[in-house]
């Protein structure tokens, strides 16, 4: 699949450093509701990398699996402001895909606990092991499960109720193409230039 953002050349970057498991419809590998629950428990890490880098676009996949695995997405600031800054781990944060591997596998190598469930026995492990500098460094990105909640419900009917009470406000945009691809909503290429320069 080749996508507007190039997550493809990212990702194929990546894989050169670091094991990639690839599933959904551009690997050619589909994946029912049990081989995906199955895939999920057996990474620590998903790679949640947006078709489209675009203002407001964040993709459904983000959501998903946030909090169950670490999420790695393609640029920071599209996420700031609506997720915790630490639950998930931003690509444009590291020079290129080898850099970024490599803080995946020190995150692996001192794995403690990346799941809901492990969160009450990491917590106890942690003020027993309180010199653990390998805890602290994975907790910081599930901390805010102690905060938040993940709603997978889909919101459609919000978003009717806001149109409905809010039907004086009217914004007529004469070209979605235009607004959305062609106004500097959406940065074509964006993962591209985060690889790595031979």
């Amino acid at each position: 699949c080749q996508t507007l953002s190039g997550r493809e050349q990212y990702s194929e970057q990546l894989k050169t450093f670091v094991d990639l498991t690839q599933i959904g419809a551009c690997s050619g590998k589909r994946c029912s509701y049990e081989c995906e629950r199955e895939a999920v428990a057996q990474h620590k890490f998903y790679l949640s990398f947006e078709n489209s880098i675009c203002r407001d676009y964040i993709t459904e996949k983000m959501f998903n699996r946030l909090g169950r695995l670490l999420p790695i997405v393609l640029k920071r600031s599209t996420y700031v402001g609506i997720i915790p800054n630490d639950a998930f781990i931003a690509a444009d944060d590291y020079k290129c895909p080898k850099d970024l591997a490599k803080y995946l596998k020190f995150l692996s190598t001192n794995y403690t606990a990346f799941s809901r469930k492990c969160l009450i026995e990491a917590e106890i492990r942690a003020k027993e092991d309180a010199d653990d500098s390998r805890w602290e460094t994975n907790k910081k990105y599930f901390k805010w499960i102690k905060y938040y909640e993940v709603n997978r419900e889909f919101n459609g009917c919000g978003l009717c109720k806001y149109l409905y009470e809010n039907r004086g406000s009217v914004k007529i945009i004469p070209s979605i193409r235009e607004w959305w691809y062609d106004s500097g909503n959406c940065e074509p290429g964006y993962a591209r230039r985060l690889t790595c320069q031979p």
